[in-house]
Order: structure tokens, then C-alpha cells, then sequence
């Protein structure tokens, strides 16, 4: 996570959140990163720093600076991933759409090599707590597009526990790369 800069800020041209890693006071221990993992520990991405770290699979592995208004690409974090790593990461994303068992399958067209992610977040306060909500996320972003056709999506949604979690999220990012 510290190769990735979560948990320091973001340089944007608006104040962002900073994402975190583990709650402030905290020790990293095996459990929490576990947890981490799969979507139950202290986690908490800014969606922005999100897409950034995704860019890293169309960009050889290294992350540039976001902005608002084009300034030419300036890196933040370069060769954060090897290409070892990108390749395989990257195979793994266009597998959660084009397999029909993939969780982001629902997006598939066979015009477009598109590669995403979905995960539903639960927000409990406990592990018995079974009144929590869920935030549904959905990543997708097309690959070997030119620049000029390029498009990385990071959608979140509060609320989807009974609405289908994150695939709540599938049929709106499909609409949009069907444009």
C-alpha cells in the first residue's frame, strides 16, 4: 500500500480525501490485511486514487498524476507494478467480463477488449451486525483503444444491499461504453 502513496494525498487540483490503509492508531497485522483483501477490513479508497492505481494496467505498470484540465502526462508514480504483474492482473481483468462466469460478464460485447472489477463493500458494524448497508463499486475500462477512444470507469453506489451489490453498477457502465 505504501508503493501506492494510500494514505498520503492525492495531487489534484481539488482537496481529496486521503485514502486509508488501516484506521488511524493501528498496527498492520496479517488478519486486518487479509480482511483488507476481500473487502471486509479498514479500507477506505478514494475513488479517484482508485482509477488511478487501474491506469497502471493500460500504462505499463506506472501511474501518472489525475487532473481535471490536460496538462500533459506527468508521472506520480512510476513502474509501481512490473510487467510481469500488469500482464497478469490485466488478463484477470478482462477474464471478470469476458468469461460467463465473471462477475462483470454482463457488460461483454465482442466489439471492445474491455477488462473491470466489481466489489460490494459492506458497512457493518460488526460481523453479526446484520443490519449494515453495502456500497457497490464497479471498475471497467477498455484496452488497446487509442488514447482518443480510451475510457476507465469507477462507479460507486451507496445502497445496494438489496438492489444486487455491485452489479447494480453493470448495466449503467455498459450503457456508457456502448456510446
Amino acid at each position: 500500500y505504501k508503493n501506492l502513496k494510500i494514505g498520503e494525498r492525492i495531487p489534484f487540483e481539488l482537496a481529496l480525501n486521503k485514502s486509508q490503509y488501516i484506521n488511524k492508531n493501528q498496527k498492520a497485522n496479517d488478519q486486518l490485511i487479509g480482511d483488507n483483501g476481500y473487502g471486509q477490513g479498514q479500507i477506505l479508497m478514494n475513488p479517484l486514487q482508485l482509477a488511478s492505481i487501474y491506469s497502471a494496467f493500460v500504462n505499463n505498470g506506472s501511474i501518472y498524476r489525475p487532473h481535471l484540465v490536460e496538462q500533459g502526462e506527468q508521472m506520480w508514480i512510476q513502474r509501481v507494478f512490473s510487467d510481469k504483474t500488469v500482464k497478469t492482473i490485466k488478463e484477470d481483468l478482462i477474464n471478470v467480463i469476458a468469461d460467463e462466469k465473471g462477475t462483470g460478464h454482463a457488460i461483454y460485447r465482442d466489439n471492445v477488449i474491455l477488462a473491470g472489477k466489481t466489489g460490494t463493500a459492506e458497512i457493518k458494524q460488526s460481523k453479526d451486525d446484520t443490519e449494515g448497508t453495502e456500497i457497490g463499486w464497479f471498475n471497467a475500462f477498455n484496452v488497446g483503444e487509442s488514447d482518443a477512444n480510451s475510457l476507465l470507469i469507477v462507479s460507486m453506489v451507496e445502497n445496494v444491499k438489496e438492489k444486487g451489490g455491485s452489479h447494480y453498477l453493470l448495466p449503467k457502465v455498459r450503457a456508457i461504453f456502448a456510446q
